[in-house]
């Protein structure tokens, strides 16, 4: 009975040492929980990461609607406070518009790209729009064919009213000045001033010999303009070119 009584304790304590197995089913449920855990980690930066590219998708479109409804309504506001308005006048004037106003603020009102033609800086997208536009352009401006004495002109006809709600203080302003300016200019005037030397059509078709090349917009500015906006143009043109259609 002594003997029986002094190894019960050591039969005790045997048994609360962890077995092998039990070991090994720890180490499973540890390794089961730790790779749910990632799982679930792994998942939820996939939401994230989707959710944060659906609202800089949605951001960009946001960006490219708003410039489309400024250049649609520039469209319009130049057809009705100018005269002689064909496709080569407009073309100049939304420059004049999209170039002065980087110049000031280092962004461009209507988002649109020029590029180098004999003629001068022409927004070659919109150009080839007016032969076929889309419908929110086609249902607010008019593109008809009118006899002259030098054959035929693509005449500027607006449909809707001019929307200002859409435009800063600053971008109207530059609209308003470059309507009176050249009010009663023809196509020729128009490209003889863009055409004028040292400005950014001059220096990419003439100097450099860039032909239908794209006018970058940062021959807007003077070389101290230039290092000031660096950083603001460079940031929104990696913006924009991030999600523009390949």
């Amino acid at each position: 009975m002594i003997q029986a009584s002094a190894a019960m304790p050591t039969a005790k304590r045997i048994s609360q040492i962890p077995s092998a197995e039990s070991g090994y089913r720890d180490k499973i449920t540890g390794l089961k929980s730790f790779a749910f855990q990632t799982k679930c980690e792994t998942q939820a930066r996939k939401v994230t990461s989707i959710f944060g590219a659906v609202a800089t998708y949605n951001e960009e479109a946001m960006l490219v609607s708003h410039e489309r409804e400024k250049m649609i309504n520039a469209v319009i506001y130049f057809a009705k406070n100018t005269r002689f308005m064909g496709k080569i006048k407009l073309c100049k004037l939304l420059y004049f518009l999209d170039f002065e106003h980087f110049k000031d603020t280092g962004r461009s009102v209507t988002g649109m790209d020029y590029f180098a033609w004999r003629m001068g800086p022409v927004p070659v997208d919109l150009y080839e729009e007016v032969d076929m536009p889309e419908p929110d352009l086609a249902e607010r401006v008019e593109f008809i064919e009118k006899p002259t004495r030098n054959g035929t002109m693509l005449v500027v006809r607006p449909l809707a009213d001019f929307d200002d709600s859409h435009f800063t203080k600053r971008e109207l302003r530059i609209m308003q000045g470059l309507a009176e300016e050249f009010r009663d200019m023809r196509a020729d005037d128009m490209i003889e001033a863009t055409h004028l030397e040292n400005q950014p059509w001059h220096r990419i078709y003439v100097e450099e010999q860039k032909r239908q090349q794209k006018i970058p917009y940062g021959l807007a500015l003077r070389k101290q303009e230039a290092d000031a906006m660096q950083d603001v143009i460079a940031e929104r043109e990696a913006f924009v070119e991030h999600f523009r259609p390949a």
